[in-house]
């Protein structure tokens, strides 16, 4: 059965997995005692980093297997970036600790194949490692891909072998890139640099030029979505920070007493869900953190694991039906979607946005009313009429909001006279008013 298919049958059935046995929660595939580095999943492949022993790969359409082909490199590997390369082909780019034995801090493999040094245009002198690659596939060659090696970002241009600086970092280090093939030219740099320790920028021009739209931290990773890709999530040492309005406001939607220091954060487009991970961040803790909000980072619920070592990649992919991958450093490599696995049943205390239902005018009506509602927090919300039996007629608002005072008008249609609800909610906070319909 699709996963898709499933997932939608279980929250109709209101049934959700409740084990806290990782091998029924997460599918297993494999990897244990790998020493894992890195993880990331384009195109249909999954590639998985590691210390000394190269790089495991498998097609995602086969992943039911826990048997991986593996590409050797005798080097400590920080990123990997599996991509389309060519008209049928495809590749696998990965960065790598620098070697006073070996030098190269970028090399290549193409269908598998023995990986090839393609660092021509890196500063090795100046450049100690390659955190993080990701780019755009193109038909006919490489595509164009960005390459973060702590002090600068690097570009390869399609059709060249050799890299090009155009970012330096000053005073600090860039520790995330981040593309998305949806949206062409939209490439966004995430670290800490100058004396404010923070930043993030984006390019909607492959690189060209930038916009500095940093929320308050350090970020270490980025995922976006919406018009433009004007809304953004960003993991920022130590907290989530959101954006609608393409940063030019931010709102801090994971603010937790535990002290959790989030590094990974990735979307899951279809379902509007955000996973994180972390550790929590006590002196004597290291214990890995894995989160999930239902409702784009409103109210959040922490994911039962029964592993303890550091989880180092965290991805969404589509294909198939909406599976979030997880890599361990030592148990392995796992798949999961988050409604099939066990929770907290109580929502993690974090800081809730505020609004107000004002109510509706005129109160009773025939046929139309004006709905009234204020915001103060940016928030995902949902306003929805009620009958008197607790079952929903409509949903009239299901989106982010910024602040501000709304108005939105209500037409009762064919509705029998009688007690209506508005109710106005966002996550497990929710205010409801009585309307009254007379025809």
């Amino acid at each position: 059965m699709n996963i898709r298919f499933l997932i939608q049958f279980l929250m109709a059935s209101g049934f959700f997995l409740t084990t806290n046995n990782y091998s029924q929660q997460f599918e297993y595939l494999g990897l244990a005692g790998k020493n894992i580095t890195s993880l990331s999943v384009n195109y249909n492949l999954i590639a998985v980093g590691t210390d000394s022993s190269g790089v495991y790969w498998q097609n995602e359409s086969t992943v039911d297997s826990t048997e991986w082909d593996n590409i050797p490199l005798n080097r400590t590997i920080l990123s990997v970036y599996p991509h389309k390369s060519g008209p049928i082909g495809w590749a696998i780019t990965a960065g790598v600790e620098k070697s006073l034995s070996d030098s190269g801090l970028i090399f290549c493999s193409y269908l598998g194949g023995e990986f090839v040094s393609n660092s021509s245009g890196i500063d090795y002198e100046h450049s100690f490692s390659v955190r993080d690659i990701d780019g755009f596939p193109d038909p006919t060659i490489c595509g164009e891909t960005y390459a973060v090696t702590g002090d600068a970002l690097y570009r390869r241009n399609y059709s060249d072998t050799t890299w090009t600086k155009i970012r330096e970092a000053y005073e600090g280090s860039f520790l995330t890139v981040k593309t998305n093939i949806e949206y062409p030219g939209v490439v966004m740099l995430g670290g800490a640099t100058g004396f404010a320790g923070r930043l993030l920028e984006k390019s909607t021009d492959f690189g060209e030029t930038w916009n500095n739209i940093s929320p308050a931290g350090a970020v270490t990773d980025i995922d976006f979505t919406g018009d433009s890709a004007g809304v953004i999530f960003a993991a920022a040492y130590p907290d989530v920070f959101r954006t609608t309005d393409n940063g030019a406001n931010w709102e801090k939607i994971f603010v937790n007493d535990e002290q959790y220091i989030i590094n990974r954060i990735v979307y899951d487009e279809y379902n509007h869900f955000l996973v994180v991970t972390g550790f929590e961040g006590h002196w004597d803790s290291n214990k890995p953190v894995l989160l999930f909000s239902p409702d784009w980072g409103d109210i959040w619920y922490e994911i039962n694991l029964d592993f303890d070592d550091e989880i180092v990649g965290l991805e969404y992919s589509g294909y198939g039906g909406e599976w979030i991958y997880l890599a361990t450093r030592d148990s392995g490599v796992f798949r999961f979607h988050p409604l099939m696995v066990s929770t907290d049943e109580t929502p993690l205390p974090i800081s809730t946005a505020k609004f107000k239902l004002i109510g509706n005018y005129p109160n009773p009506f025939n046929p139309e009313t004006l709905i009234k509602y204020s915001v103060s927090e940016t928030v995902h919300l949902e306003l929805s009429i009620f009958d008197v039996l607790g079952r929903r007629i409509i949903n009239l608002v299901n989106s982010v909001v910024a602040p501000g005072e709304y108005e939105v008008n209500f037409e009762a249609g064919s509705l029998a006279s009688g007690i209506y609800y508005c109710k106005l909610s966002s996550g497990s906070f929710s205010e409801t008013k009585k309307m009254m319909l007379l025809r």
